[in-house]
């Protein structure tokens, strides 16, 4: 049957539209076996159909369930005019060797167009460790900017006009810490915390769930720090975010994107009742709170994914939270493409690679984009690679045309059935979560066996060729194509030795130091909120280890009683 120009569903039934459907599967069944027979699925394990019609979505209400951009439940966009009226931030994750080097990393993105910072810490940092700790030995700087007192945070962000530039603080082990470092520098340059726009992280709970190594704290005290960001931030500084859920972590550590987006709304929403448990208002907080997504390499499925956690979102914040603002309805996203798909063999494949990721992050409607850098399966991104990172975005944002109108996949019979089905699945698995609890999932290890579980069957479907990696399991060349790396003199860690060394040399306030880190002590004794403690330690010039010494004698540290093969 061939059903030609004549099928306007307008103007046709259901029933005869379904009928039509089956008929012409019939007819390419005959001619094509492999319609009828080979089983397609995403990374999410949902079966993809041949073909999608209007019947896919004859349960859907348009104006319940898409509406239009800027319009309750934001399916389409969060915006009314999305990127007709601006484009999304680009950013790109900058942090290596030292302050000094990172913030001439960060002037140079700025004076090739980027428009928005993110700085990343070192591993050191992220533990609460000065360089020269035994623990920081060989990671000093090496996958971000180490940042141990007041003079590298003054360093990392001299010359950046904070007023102008929103940054992205991405930190969350160390992020009370760090937050007392940020407010004590920009207070020091001169800026006011109530203007400066930006977000930190905060998300500690993805470092449990996803990450699983990076955590300092136990869960629950690791948790309580966080609400103290949130609730400074709320009360100081109205233009920054308070947490951004970084399920890109999540992602890059093995989920798929049902529970990526499961387990990051999840999150939030622990994070917005532990606020509100605090007296803090549902609106106040709700509007600042963002994601931080992946957008990986199937296409449809991440775009769905971000537009079923929008419609999520705004339905719970109104419904269940009671929130009466629109702006706490909204669910602000970044989207980040996806280093796990990235690879050695080939690497200038990745610009490809990245291309369409970020692609689909514009599809789908994101507020900001970070495009991951060719080389980053070998090393540290070199200038012209990161160059080509956010030119990929320029070129998307200024030559293609896909931002010329609002939403334009908006509608499309297959993309709408996928969204309607990963909303139905992330739901179940919220309910599953929510039924076990977030921090009883962590300590039992319930969400690492789920994660392991996904990414083994990831693996395996890899090994046996059954997903394609370009380059590696298929299209192999015989002989690897040579690509630059950014060496790095190993000589800079010993000289962030020195400094912490020096500057601990040239203090002279000692009695002022051990009083402030004694208030911070009683601070996390009696649970009260120890950002302004710590702020002021930063002031007269304790470090990162000093002050995360502290905090560690009172919450511990957390070894986990689980372990996965």
């Amino acid at each position: 049957m061939k059903i030609g120009n004549q099928m306007n569903h307008a103007q046709h039934s259901q029933d005869s539209i379904e009928t039509a459907r089956n008929s012409w599967l019939d007819d390419q069944a005959l001619s094509s076996p492999e319609m009828d027979n080979e089983i397609y699925q995403n990374d999410s394990s949902i079966e993809i159909q041949p073909i999608y019609t209007p019947t896919d979505l004859e349960d859907s209400d348009y104006l319940d369930d898409l509406g239009f951009p800027g319009e309750f439940p934001f399916t389409r966009g969060i915006y009314p005019s999305m990127y007709r009226g601006r484009h999304w931030t680009m950013r790109q994750v900058s942090g290596l060797k030292s302050a000094e080097g990172t913030n001439e990393r960060l002037l140079y993105l700025q004076s090739i167009g980027q428009t928005g910072l993110n700085v990343v810490f070192d591993l050191p940092t992220h533990r609460g460790y000065d360089p020269d700790h035994p623990m920081a030995l060989g990671e000093v700087g090496k996958n971000g900017v180490p940042i141990s007192c007041l003079e590298d945070m003054v360093a990392l962000l001299r010359g950046i006009d904070l007023n102008r530039l929103s940054i992205s603080v991405v930190e969350s082990s160390s992020t009370a810490i760090i937050m007392a470092f940020f407010v004590a520098a920009i207070r020091q340059l001169g800026f006011q915390e109530r203007l400066v726009a930006g977000s930190i992280q905060n998300d500690v709970l993805k470092e449990y769930i996803g990450v699983g190594s990076s955590f300092i704290f136990p869960p629950t005290a690791g948790f309580k720090l966080a609400e103290d960001v949130i609730e400074y931030c709320t009360k100081n500084m109205p233009k920054f975010h308070l947490v951004t859920v970084n399920t890109h972590c999540t992602r890059e550590n093995g989920t798929d994107a049902v529970q990526e987006a499961a387990i990051g709304l999840t999150s939030a929403f622990a994070y917005l009742e532990g606020a509100i448990e605090r007296g803090l208002d549902v609106n106040d907080v709700a509007g600042r709170i963002s994601f931080h997504v992946s957008c990986d390499s199937d296409f449809f499925e991440d775009i769905a994914k971000i537009r079923a956690m929008r419609r999520i979102w705004a339905k719970r914040l109104r419904d269940h939270y009671l929130a009466t603002e629109e702006r706490s309805w909204k669910l602000k996203c970044s989207v980040q493409t996806a280093g796990r798909t990235l690879t050695a063999q080939e690497a200038d494949n990745n610009i490809i690679r990245t291309a369409f990721q970020a692609l689909a992050g514009v599809l789908a409607g994101a507020q900001s984009i970070h495009t991951n850098s060719l080389d980053e399966p070998i090393g540290l991104p070199t200038d012209r690679a990161v160059r080509i990172a956010l030119r990929t975005q320029q070129i998307i944002a200024e030559e293609t045309g896909v931002t010329n109108t609002i939403d334009p996949l908006g509608g499309s019979y297959y993309l709408e059935t996928l969204t309607n089905e990963i909303e139905s699945r992330t739901l179940n698995m919220i309910s599953d979560i929510e039924e076990i609890g977030v921090i009883t999932g962590i300590e039992n290890g319930w969400f690492r066996e789920r994660i392991y579980s996904t990414d083994a069957r990831r693996a395996k479907l890899t090994e046996l060729g059954e997903k394609v990696v370009v380059g590696v399991n298929k299209y192999r060349l015989d002989a690897d194509v040579p690509t630059d790396v950014l060496v790095i003199d190993q000589g800079y860690e010993e000289e962030e030795v020195l400094r912490i060394k020096q500057f601990r040399r040239n203090r002279t306030n000692d009695l002022e130091r051990s009083e402030m880190l004694e208030t911070v002590r009683s601070a996390a004794n009696a649970e009260t909120n120890v950002i302004e403690p710590l702020i002021a330690a930063v002031e007269v010039g304790c470090t990162m280890g000093e002050m995360a010494d502290v905090l560690k004698d009172v919450y511990g540290e957390w070894e986990p009683g689980w372990r996965l093969a």
